[in-house]
């Protein structure tokens, strides 16, 4: 016989696998043995499975053999491991041969025949350690070691199924689950940061004992909060439950559950070991009270307690529950939830600078009350105390959203998210008014807005005397003053809130008439005879003085030379005016001035005017208008403005002596004049 001390079962492709940890133990060792002769057997620690002869234990651990001729392992080495009772072992994907299983079930068992367990002379065990290993690659059809039927052990297997061809046949193939009480153990490499790496070589094993452990079952609503399972307590449905292998600060995951429709959940398939139970706090609820000590004595003590035992949150693990042999189900394992403190919004009627009515929120559900509230989010001026009343004086308008935080008894939070408005102060818009002095206008009404809403009161001060405003907000009457005025409205609105708004309304003087027919005539009129007669005229004849005086008084720049001299002088100034070479502007200027003093009964003293085809009145032509059109500029007033005579007469002594631009433009100006309001 042959021997190879240095076989290995190697390969240059390492392909990873999937593993579920083992709840028992997640780690093991392997190595082969070291002591001379011992050849490929390899050494698992501890050991796992059970049925193992002291003549397959070497160390502590248990001797077994490789699968795979293809996949590589290093030795010494730990690694993460699961056992596969049906036998399929990984990279490979094959399942253990009925030969393979009889073949290790033999030697595990200390009975293979043949197999030199005590090593005569020191290197008999090595050499059958050699053969075993190739039989089991040739029943396995692994690799570059074919099947060699003059193989001892092959030789044993096909002659153990029936002999013959018909009896290798059945040796080599799948073994079915439980055959001999043999499996695979599925090897995984550990990464330097303790993760789960490559699948490596899979080994033989006995398998472990059956695991049939329980642990569960119970989530519910605890609807009064006392942290006990009472009657009529609904289960809640669709909550996520974690099983870790392990109790302490962490653990190792193994396996989640949801609850079912009436709230129960149970992981079953468990080996003996200690292991935590990790709650997911569904959305809305919280834990109730933990650890109460209620329990049914009518019901076995796996099953009996009945309050609730989830005292951490989500992956943290401080729920531990142990297993053993004689104690291999606990569904004690409950947890119970409260629905999240709430309470209802409330509603705050608020304006901008008015104390509101204070309200009071309302806690309901988790464990109880007394609850505390805080908010986060209320408009400035306003606050909530510890009992939920909110109360102030809001210092800004508009609609704020805040979040209202309440406890309840047992430390649980829950949220509420409302909203206040706080309405601006009542208000209204202030209205044009178009008035003019000793006109009445045209009634507007104010309209108001903001505060608590209507209707809305009004009342005024300011107004000019002859308006006036109604309750309803109505500006009606007749200015009997013009001017411009500053007043004040004050609106209430529904709720007593009262607010003010500033306005202000201009009074127009009374209007003045345009120069129409019969309030002037052409310069032509004042050169003939009748002009010149009338001229003469004023006030008792052609002796007086006071024609002469009032144009060399009022328009000094003009007609300064004629104060104090009779109308004769006047009339024989206005023909000097008149016979002047080219554009005659002082004469249609004098023209305009003597219009405005024949038409004036109170300055003529007379209505003589009248019999010459002029209106005569006490204020005259002076107070007609006459708009400027684009010459009002040259001459220091406004453009498109209507002017009276006599504000144009005083522009006209006011730009004297005339610069090219103001002659042009009085000329212009009362030729216009003239020429509009002629007798003729």
């Amino acid at each position: 016989m042959k021997i190879h001390k240095t076989l290995r079962c190697c390969a240059l492709a390492v392909v990873a696998g999937l593993l579920v940890a083992n709840a028992a133990a997640q780690q093991v060792t392997v190595s082969r043995i070291l002591v001379p002769g011992y050849g490929d057997e390899f050494n698992v620690t501890p050991i796992v499975g059970t049925g193992y002869s002291p003549l397959a234990v070497v160390s502590n651990g248990y001797e077994t053999f490789c699968l795979s001729r293809n996949v590589n392992i290093g030795l010494p080495g730990s690694y993460f491991y699961l056992v596969d009772s049906n036998g399929i072992y990984q990279p490979d994907g094959l399942p253990i041969t009925k030969g393979v299983a009889w073949l290790y079930s033999q030697f595990a068992t200390g009975v293979l025949a043949g197999y030199d367990y005590a090593n005569t002379g020191g290197t008999n065990r090595a050499n059958w350690a050699f053969e075993l290993q190739t039989a089991i690659w040739g029943l396995e059809n692994n690799g570059t070691y074919p099947l060699v039927p003059a193989n001892p052990f092959v030789a044993a297997a096909q002659n153990f199924f029936g002999g013959g061809s018909n009896g290798l046949a059945v040796a080599m193939s799948p073994m079915s689950p439980g055959d001999f009480n043999v499996g695979a153990l599925n090897l995984n490499s550990i990464n330097a940061d303790g993760s789960m790496g490559a699948a490596v070589q899979p080994l033989l094993t006995l398998l472990p004992p059956a695991c049939n452990g329980q642990i569960g079952d119970f989530v519910w609503n605890d609807l009064n909060g006392n942290g006990c399972q009472d009657a009529n307590e609904p289960g809640l449905p669709g909550v996520r439950v974690d099983l870790y292998a392990g109790c302490g600060v962490s653990g190792t995951p193994i396996d989640t559950k949801t609850t079912d429709s009436s709230g129960h959940y149970l992981f079953s398939g468990l080996c003996s070991g200690q292991y935590s139970v990790s709650f997911t706090t569904p959305a809305g609820y919280a834990r109730t009270v933990a650890n109460v000590g209620c329990f049914d004595p009518n019901l076995p003590p796996n099953r009996n307690q009945l309050d609730s035992k989830c005292t951490c949150a989500a992956g943290t693990l401080c729920f531990c529950v142990t297993l053993t042999g004689g104690n291999a189900v606990n569904l004690n394992a409950d947890c119970g939830y409260v629905i999240l403190p709430s309470a209802n919004c409330v509603t705050i009627s608020a304006v901008k600078g008015v104390a509101i009515t204070p309200v009071t929120m309302t806690g309901t559900d988790g464990c109880g009350g007394p609850y505390t509230f805080s908010a986060t989010g209320l408009p400035g001026g306003l606050s909530m105390s510890s009992v939920g009343t909110i109360s102030g004086t809001p210092t800004v308008s508009g609609t704020f959203n805040y979040t209202v935080t309440i406890a309840d008894a047992c430390g649980n939070q829950g949220t509420v998210n409302c909203s206040v408005t706080v309405n601006p102060p009542p208000t209204a818009n202030c209205v044009t008014i178009n008035a003019v002095q000793g006109v009445t206008i045209t009634p507007v009404t104010m309209t108001a807005s903001g505060g608590c809403g209507g209707p809305y009161t009004f009342t005024v001060t300011g107004l000019p005397t002859g308006l006036s405003m109604s309750a309803s907000g109505t500006i009606s009457g007749t200015p009997t003053v013009s001017g411009t005025f500053n007043y004040s409205v004050t609106i209430t609105d529904n709720c007593g809130d009262k607010g003010t708004v500033n306005c202000s309304v201009t009074v127009l003087p009374p209007q003045l008439p345009p120069v129409s027919h019969g309030d002037t005539a052409t310069i032509g009129f004042w050169h003939n005879k009748n002009g010149q007669a009338l001229i003469k005229a004023m006030n008792g004849g052609p002796t007086s003085t006071q024609l002469g005086t009032w144009l060399g008084t009022n328009y000094p720049c003009l007609f300064g030379a004629l104060n104090g001299r009779p109308n004769t002088a006047v009339a024989a100034q206005f023909l000097i005016y008149f016979n002047v070479t080219g554009q005659k502007t002082y004469a249609q200027v004098m023209a305009g001035a003597l219009a405005a003093y024949t038409t004036s009964s109170t300055l003529a003293g007379s209505s003589v005017a009248g019999g010459y085809g002029f209106n005569v009145s006490t204020t005259g032509t002076g107070a007609k208008t006459y708009n400027t059109g684009s010459n009002g500029t040259a001459i220091g007033l406004l453009n498109n403005t209507s002017y009276t005579v006599s504000q144009l007469l005083q522009a006209a002594n006011a730009k004297c002596p005339w610069n090219s631009a103001a002659f042009n433009a009085l000329n212009t100006i009362f030729d216009g004049i003239n020429t509009s309001g002629d007798i003729l």
